[in-house]
């Protein structure tokens, strides 16, 4: 989704839930079973607007470098797309010039 959209501000959390489950038996001499599942979670926040960079898994945009000094810094990244063979695509800037 970076890729696609640029300047996304990121913050991505890693936490656990835990959930419990009974399960009644089918025989009445058996005890009811407690199962207790701990759930991996991923949360990601992307925005357009800023946010905290203080936050503990903040991530600037991709075109953004960050600055302590200064706050932001914007620089340029040249990224390169390859086509399905691996092979990578060049684009060049091409000048016309006005013949009088």
């Amino acid at each position: 989704m970076c890729k696609i959209s640029n300047n996304l501000h990121q913050i991505t959390k890693l936490s656990v839930l835990s959930v419990q489950e009974f399960w009644e038996p089918k025989q009445s001499d058996l005890d009811r079973l407690q199962i207790t599942r701990e759930i991996p979670i991923v949360s990601i926040l992307l925005c357009k607007d800023e946010l905290n960079p203080n936050e503990n898994g903040y991530q600037a945009p991709s075109n953004v470098k960050m600055d302590n000094k200064k706050g932001y810094k914007r620089s340029r990244i040249s990224q390169k797309r390859k086509n399905d063979q691996g092979k990578s695509n060049s684009f060049e800037k091409k000048s016309v010039k006005e013949e009088k």
